[in-house]
């Protein structure tokens, strides 16, 4: 029986040896590709995730409360519901938080990823509309070379903030109500003006609820103040007399009566 020749045992191992070489090269890419693939598709689905959270969490607000045009590394929403309210969205140990109102943080990310960084800038457009710019930034959280995937996301949500008017705003119909008996506004703030043609009730469903103006001094009040009919129903406390002023139109002017325990 005859026997390989050492010649033909040295070509054989060399063909072996470079098959192999092949193989672990093409394994090795293959690896290397796979885990780059890993991290990739991990950080695009909780960047995602996180991206459409937080715009869905914006849109849902009565109110961005943060400074304008100014860059924050978390953003305060005001919401309707009083357990949530109020809502912060931030990065904490390496993680996108959300706490909602006293209730525990929690995370929009896993610990498969870490969040860099998470910036807000909120931009208002008068009237009556704010957007708020979002820069997020994940990475996989690995120490293998292969899998060091980091990648970042700019988005920007528009949100109805509370209504502003550049101009006079006019009912098309007397038949319009500004709230109901079960859902009323709370405060109102005005600069000028208030001129209501029909009653004026207040407190009617608290008995410690009173009507009070503010218009007090310690000495009289001025007589420009009622020289006109048209500022007849003013009223002032005067402290160091302890009087209430009443104006009684152009003809009379102040008029007042001795305030008593």
């Amino acid at each position: 029986m005859k026997g390989f020749t050492l010649f033909e045992i040295l070509l054989y191992v060399g063909i072996f040896a470079l098959v192999a070489g092949l193989f672990t090269g093409i394994l090795l890419v293959v690896t290397r590709i796979q885990a780059s693939q890993t991290a990739l598709l991990e950080v695009n689905g909780q960047l995602n995730f996180a991206i459409q959270t937080i715009q869905r969490l914006v849109r849902s607000s009565s109110n961005v409360d943060v400074e304008a045009g100014k860059s924050l590394t978390s953003i305060r929403l005001r919401v309707a519901d009083p357990a949530k309210d109020p809502t912060l969205i931030l990065v904490s140990n390496g993680a996108v938080e959300i706490k909602e109102g006293s209730a525990a943080s929690s995370t929009l990310t896993t610990s498969s990823v870490v969040a860099d960084s998470l910036q807000f800038i909120k931009y208002t457009n008068y009237p009556g509309h704010d957007s708020v710019q979002i820069d997020l930034t994940l990475s996989y959280n690995t120490t293998n070379p292969q899998g060091m995937v980091s990648r970042t996301i700019r988005s920007a949500i528009g949100r109805a903030s509370a209504a502003t008017f550049d101009s006079t705003l006019v009912p098309g119909s007397t038949t319009y109500d500004v709230g109901q008996t079960g859902a009323r506004w709370r405060d109102g703030y005005f600069s000028g003006s208030v001129d209501i043609d029909g009653g004026l009730i207040v407190g009617s469903n608290a008995s410690n609820d009173y009507l009070q103006f503010d218009k007090s001094g310690s000495g009289a009040p001025t007589s420009g103040d009622c020289s006109a009919d048209s500022q007849r129903g003013r009223f002032y406390v005067e402290t160091t007399n302890n009087r209430l002023y009443i104006c009684n139109g152009a003809a009379r002017g102040w008029d007042y009566v001795a305030l008593t325990n």
